[in-house]
């Protein structure tokens, strides 16, 4: 895909007073690095300090978590990988490394040049430090849950909530019916030389987490093609630019009204 195509309609660039945000994840693969498991990151740890103090070491893959006879029987056979977790003060940010990932989930997302800061400094540590190939994965992924009555709709009334395109059943009269289960996947690829794609996940969300039912409109924008060490922030300010028009193409006049844009001038780098 070259540069100039979008995969939605253009839209102003704004900043929600009441964002439905609830997650940013970043996310680079690369082939595997075994010297980031055989020692201990601690250069890695220095570059990254002073946003992410805290620091945690993993080991398991979740393997951890399994009853004991399970474990047994597959904990032999399966390498356990290590992962490096640096948070930041507040628990709202997490910086992760593996031997064949880096990763960037933000809780607190107010504006992508902050979020891009975070991650350039973790992904300049890495290539200085571990000097990876290349990239075999970017990807940016935005999560968003709405709550009808918190901006104003009534509960289930999610048809209103959304674009034209992304209604549905939702739109459409059960006789006074509830509806308590609706979900849709949307994947789109482009034709270019560029291979980058867009995963876009949306649906009714009953995440006790939440304690009530919220629209979850999530929005990844990746690509799995070679990609150079120089070339992710350009990437990814590209991407923030899509997952942006994505979230706008998603959700009604109405719903955008609510969520209370502010404008926020920006161009995608």
């Amino acid at each position: 895909m070259s540069h100039s195509e979008n995969f939605f309609p253009d839209s102003e660039r704004v900043l929600y007073l009441q964002s439905p945000l609830s997650e940013v994840i970043c996310q680079l693969r690369f082939p595997p690095i075994l010297r980031v498991e055989s020692q201990i990151p601690a250069d890695f740890q220095d570059r990254v300090r002073a946003q992410f103090p805290l620091f945690e070491q993993q080991q398991g893959g979740g393997l951890d978590k399994l009853p004991k006879e399970v474990r047994s029987l597959i904990g032999a056979a399966v390498a356990q990988p290590v992962v490096y977790s640096f948070g930041s003060e507040d628990g709202a940010s997490l910086l992760t490394l593996s031997r064949d990932s880096l990763a960037l989930t933000s809780r607190n997302y107010r504006r992508w040049e902050d979020f891009r800061d975070l991650i350039s400094q973790a992904i300049s540590a890495l290539v200085e430090l571990y000097q990876p190939a290349h990239f075999t994965r970017v990807g940016l992924r935005y999560r968003n849950f709405v709550f009808p009555e918190k901006v104003g709709f009534a509960a289930g009334e999610w048809h209103k909530l959304l674009g034209p395109a992304l209604r549905g059943e939702l739109a459409a009269d059960f006789g006074g019916a509830v509806v308590e289960e609706a979900r849709r996947v949307l994947r789109l690829r482009s034709t270019g030389s560029d291979s980058e794609g867009i995963l876009l996940q949306h649906g009714i969300a009953n995440d006790q987490e939440f304690g009530e039912a919220s629209y979850l409109i999530d929005v990844d924008v990746y690509t799995d093609r070679k990609v150079t060490t120089n070339e992710p922030l350009s990437i990814l300010a590209r991407f923030n630019y899509h997952a942006g028009r994505a979230f706008r193409w998603s959700i009604s006049n109405e719903l955008h009204e609510a969520l209370g844009p502010q404008q926020h001038s920006h161009t995608p780098e």
